[in-house]
């Protein structure tokens, strides 16, 4: 189900779920979540037959919830381990979101959105750093002839005086621009950071990664191939340089994206070594085919990119392509950083990398 019929069919199935009338009841308290961690789920669908929790953090991504008499559905899972964790509700096999929590995600399969804390605060968990803003815009793009959205965070105290470093940070297939501001709380971790000291003050643009036209009838969001691609460099780019104080140099002017965000990051990158001078790529979906000859740039400019950083997870499915990808940068002499770790295909893994990321960029 897309992101419009399983929002519309959340907001409808709260106002008909008691007795069939169309008056709004405020919803019971959920997700809950517990000091020992643990986290109680509640939905009141007096007519429904079976209610089930979708997710990730319980067993075979299903589990039963239980419905009391007065027509109210519950469970509690846990204890869970500090992390961001998505969610949905499947009431007599129609999925919906939990109407009780306003945190949540759009995209190819939206969820709801709770945060479990530990002992110790998270870089993504907001606390008293001063706060950067996160813009929403609507461009033209020329270039794939339709109206698209993106995110740009500026960093606290942004200042159209100031010329400002800018990374262009890409989303996953099943997301959107919002992604990387929702599950993957960007703004939060480059608030954190630059509080530390550990970054300097940056520009984040957060596109939309897919080129297809929003009436596309069939079930692909890619759109042309190498649509995305020309969008970023044709209309996006210029955009950010017309609406932000931002450097349109190599040395300031940075690329990193995760899973298919991944792969376009290195495929733009690697093939546009005068834009960008640093470079990443996150559990990406690794570039296969014929890579001498779209990267023979790259194999001849041993001093391009600044920074090449590719980062996986050794649970991760596309493991064995990022690793493939990275012997090949080492048999061509590609200067470059590998960063394998545990995990697998997941934002708790992406969200670290970020926060390694970050402090890498725009060096002297």
């Amino acid at each position: 189900m897309h992101a419009r019929s399983l929002v519309f069919a959340s907001c409808l199935f709260g106002m008909v779920a008691r007795g069939g009338s169309a008056q709004w009841e405020e919803p019971p308290m959920s997700p809950e979540i517990h000091a020992d961690r643990t986290a109680t789920f509640r939905l009141a669908a007096p007519n429904a037959s079976e209610v089930t929790l979708s997710a990730s953090f319980v067993e075979g991504g299903k589990a039963a919830m239980e419905r009391d008499e007065d027509g109210v559905w519950a469970l509690t899972v846990g204890p869970l381990a500090p992390d961001i964790y998505g969610y949905s509700l499947d009431v007599d096999g129609l999925s919906v979101l939990d109407l009780a929590n306003h945190g949540g995600r759009l995209g190819r399969w939206p969820e709801s959105l709770f945060l479990v804390r530990g002992d110790t605060p998270r870089a993504y968990e907001q606390g008293d750093a001063p706060r950067g803003v996160v813009h929403v815009h609507r461009y033209a793009s020329e270039s794939l002839g339709m109206i698209r959205g993106l995110h740009v965070y500026t960093p606290p105290g942004y200042s159209p005086d100031v010329t400002y470093p800018v990374l262009y940070l890409l989303h996953g297939y099943g997301d959107t621009d919002t992604g990387w501001t929702t599950l993957g709380r960007a703004h939060i971790i480059a608030d954190n950071l630059l509080a530390a000291g550990k970054i300097g003050p940056m520009v984040i643009v957060m596109p939309h990664g897919h080129a297809a036209p929003a009436d596309l009838t069939v079930d692909d969001w890619r759109g042309p191939r190498g649509g995305f691609e020309t969008d970023l460099l044709a209309d996006i780019l210029p955009f950010i340089s017309a609406n932000y104080s931002v450097a349109t140099d190599v040395e300031r002017t940075g690329i990193v994206g995760l899973s298919m965000g991944g792969g376009q990051s290195l495929r733009v990158g690697l093939t546009q070594l005068d834009t960008f001078g640093w470079i990443g790529g996150f559990s990406s979906a690794t570039p296969e085919e014929d890579l001498e000859e779209a990267f023979a740039d790259a194999l001849s400019r041993p001093d391009r990119p600044r920074l090449l950083w590719i980062g996986c997870g050794t649970d991760d499915f596309l493991y064995e392509r990022n690793t493939a990808f990275l012997a090949w940068l080492s048999e061509n002499d590609v200067p470059h950083t590998a960063h394998i770790s545990g995990g697998g295909h997941s934002w708790s893994v992406w969200r670290s990398y970020l926060e390694e990321f970050l402090p890498l960029v725009f060096r002297d």
